[in-house]
């Protein structure tokens, strides 16, 4: 299966020129896409907004800071918000004669968008490095900014004042552990950050001030980037450079713990993160390859076969996911191009819910193919009871009938189900089949896991249910 079912929509600038490196960072919110080019226009930078209207991706801004940045905009990342727009700006050196910021812009209706600031570190002097926003370390959720700074291990956090229209810093966050705010990630009322020595710090809002409540590694050592949605974070770890994964973590009762613990390996980091809606991107430096996966039940399943080609920065918001490539040279050497890819999740597999918790949990059933006949389908049960039996129900419409303190989801009416399977030592079933010629369009199956376990309610526990449709 494709990454995508439709063709990929390349984007390029009404301005495109030669060096410019458009593409260098990527942001998506909803129907709208940010693109940073930190050399065009002399070294200036600018970063460009594009909006889908009417299923088409068109330009429709290109911003530039008000009068000219002493160290040009762009540089480091851009990042999109529901009304605003943060686009990273300046140099690294010690002794620049201005500290790097991130300008904020505004939108006004429409594709009417206004510089109203740059928001810098108030405790910055010219005798320390500019690290401000360095490597993409900002992050943004509900009128709150976090802006980490690797020299001095702080992250500086900014709110937006609706009343006075306007942006204000409000707190900075030290961290005990050097290279505090090598990363950030911020949603809604949590946040985490990452430091050099790869320690997560995790944050929470409480009574309007940020609290620190936990500490931890990943499980493969020390992380080096966050993704965040809600309650779930993809975090990119590593083993003293032996190795490198990626690993989810969930929110349970006010603490981090881990969901899954390898999603993907590799011999190289990786490039790139990105959690949006129910979906999440990797860039696998190998090949390089990016990766989707879909939530499905609380399990991160990969759902696609990987795309194939050179991006340095990618961002995914639901089923939409754009990649930079500030190397394409087909409007001139390095003058960069977007690619936005749509549909990336497929809409064949959705998760239905009614799970019933038992010894692990709640059970997770996933699915992840095309649903074209002859293509391979995975059927996965995860955190299940070890060495259980496990009961496949597999049925043609729903039923939703009460059973065993849960609900039934699929009917009862596929012969051959249910189907005795045993789990393995980690509480799983893996099944690997190819789907069947023939099938119609539009063809529905309905799909639920009942685990023989005497911590469910009443001796069971269920996982989620699922439908696979063929497209």
């Amino acid at each position: 299966m494709a990454l995508a079912q439709r063709p990929p929509v390349k984007l390029t600038p009404l301005d495109a020129a030669p060096f410019a490196r458009f593409g260098a960072s990527v942001s998506i919110n909803g129907d709208r896409v940010l693109v940073g080019a930190p050399q065009v226009d002399g070294g200036d930078g600018a970063a460009y907004v594009f909006e889908r209207r009417d299923g088409v991706w068109q330009q429709t801004a290109k911003l530039r800071a008000p009068g000219a940045h002493p160290n040009g905009i762009a540089k480091r990342g851009v990042l999109l918000g529901d009304s605003f727009a943060f686009v990273a700006a300046g140099s690294q050196s010690v002794g620049a004669s201005d500290p790097s910021s991130v300008v904020v812009f505004e939108n006004q209706g429409g594709d009417h968008w206004v510089a109203t600031g740059a928001l810098s570190a108030p405790d910055w002097t010219a005798l320390e490095d500019t690290s401000f926003g360095l490597d993409d370390n900002i992050s943004y959720s509900e009128n709150t900014l976090f802006v980490g700074r690797q020299s001095n291990s702080s992250v500086y956090v900014f709110e937006y004042d609706e009343d006075a229209g306007v942006w204000a810093f409000l707190t900075k966050l030290v961290g005990p552990k050097a290279g505090f705010g090598r990363d950030t990630a911020v949603c809604g009322d949590h946040a985490l950050v990452i430091s050099g020595g790869g320690v997560v710090f995790a944050y929470e809002r409480i009574g309007g001030s940020w609290t620190e409540t936990q500490q931890f590694f990943g499980t493969n050592f020390g992380a080096y980037t966050v993704a965040l949605e809600g309650s779930h974070a993809l975090f990119a770890t590593t083993l003293f450079a032996l190795g490198y994964f990626v690993e989810a973590y969930d929110l349970q009762d006010g603490q981090w713990a881990q969901a899954q613990p390898i999603l993907q390996a590799a011999e190289s980091p990786f490039s790139s993160l990105s959690v949006g809606g129910a979906a999440g991107l990797i860039v696998d430096p190998v090949g390089p390859k990016a990766r989707v996966f879909d939530r499905q039940g609380g399990c991160w399943v990969e759902i696609a076969s990987p795309i194939e080609d050179v991006f340095v920065a990618a961002a995914i918001d639901g089923s939409t996911a754009v990649f930079g490539d500030p190397a394409d040279s087909e409007l001139g050497l390095s003058s960069g191009a977007a690619w936005i890819y749509e549909d990336v999740l497929g809409e064949r597999w959705a998760d239905l819910g009614h799970a019933l918790g038992g010894t692990n949990g709640s059970p997770c059933a996933t699915g992840s193919g095309s649903l074209i006949g002859e293509d391979p389908v995975v059927m996965q049960l995860l955190r299940a009871r070890e060495d259980a039996v496990a009961f496949l129900i597999v049925g043609l419409t729903q039923l939703n009938a009460s059973l065993k303190g849960g609900t039934l989801v699929p009917a009862l009416d596929l012969a051959g189900f249910p189907l005795a399977l045993p789990t393995n030592t980690n509480g799983e079933v893996i099944i690997n089949a190819t789907w069947p010629a023939g099938i119609p369009s539009g063809f529905t199956t309905y799909y639920q896991y009942w685990i023989v376990d005497p911590a469910g309610p009443v001796g069971f526990s269920a996982s989620n249910a699922i439908s696979g449709t063929t497209p």
